[in-house]
């Protein structure tokens, strides 16, 4: 197979990945919305002060959804009846990422964002001039979007690489990665200064500035441009590995 990247196969691929997880993702989206569309009705008519937490509620409900979403991209592949199928596809290992990406990325944003406004501006209506109403689109959601689309490249790699329980692996992964971060540095610490108690004053003030300033700028660096392709690249070969 030709395994330079095309458009048209690109485009087909997703098209058909849509149409296949359509059935599923249409009953619990209309689970999920169905749901949000009750929350917003019984906060406006019965507790229009609490807006704000609605919206909290809406990126709770964000979150978790398109982690969900993400983790089963690529269930087809993991299932023994169904993988010889999707491998034998004539699309490329990088059109089968760039083309699961997108619908578990940008195309499950924006559905998602303008259903959940068009949700949203129910109970702002019901409320009217009674209550100030935070706006929906602010920095704190498209903070929340972006950071999303960065934390979602775990679930992605996740999803390409444990075979079953995908979304559940992936956390734990998670969960053990920050417990051996956090015993990392807390060794580091033990060994740079002795595991005596350590304040303000046994740090000089030109070495204290400037761990407060490289830190925070290379943590966002890092996470902001960095993190993400990085993951994707690694999917890129978890795949590729299954095809071997």
């Amino acid at each position: 197979m030709n395994n330079i990247f095309d458009i048209g196969r690109l485009t087909k691929f997703i098209q058909r990945q849509a149409v296949l997880n359509a059935p599923p993702i249409l009953i619990a989206a209309g689970a999920i919305f169905g749901t949000m569309l009750i929350v917003s009705i019984l906060t406006g008519y019965y507790g229009p002060e609490n807006m704000e937490g609605l919206k909290g509620f809406f990126l709770f409900v964000f979150f978790l959804g398109g982690f969900i979403l993400t983790s089963n991209i690529f269930a087809e592949l993991h299932t023994p009846l169904k993988s010889y199928f999707y491998l034998t596809l004539p699309v490329s290992t990088a059109e089968k990422l760039i083309g699961s990406w997108i619908l578990t990325s940008p195309v499950y944003v924006v559905v998602f964002s303008v259903i959940a406004y068009l949700i949203y501006l129910i109970p702002t209506i019901m409320v009217g001039n009674s209550y100030p109403v935070p706006a929906f689109f602010d920095h704190d959601t498209f903070q929340a979007i972006g950071s999303y689309m960065v934390i979602q490249t775990v679930f992605f790699l996740g999803a390409a690489y444990f075979r079953k329980y995908n979304f559940l692996k992936t956390v734990l992964s998670l969960f053990l990665f920050q417990i051996f971060i956090g015993l990392y540095a807390g060794l580091l610490f033990w060994l740079l200064f002795g595991g005596g108690n350590v304040n303000d004053r046994d740090f000089d003030n030109g070495f204290k500035g400037s761990i407060e300033n490289t830190v925070p700028q290379l943590a966002h660096v890092f996470f902001w441009y960095i993190l993400g392709p990085f993951l994707l690249v690694v999917s890129y070969f978890s795949l590729k590995e299954r095809e071997v």
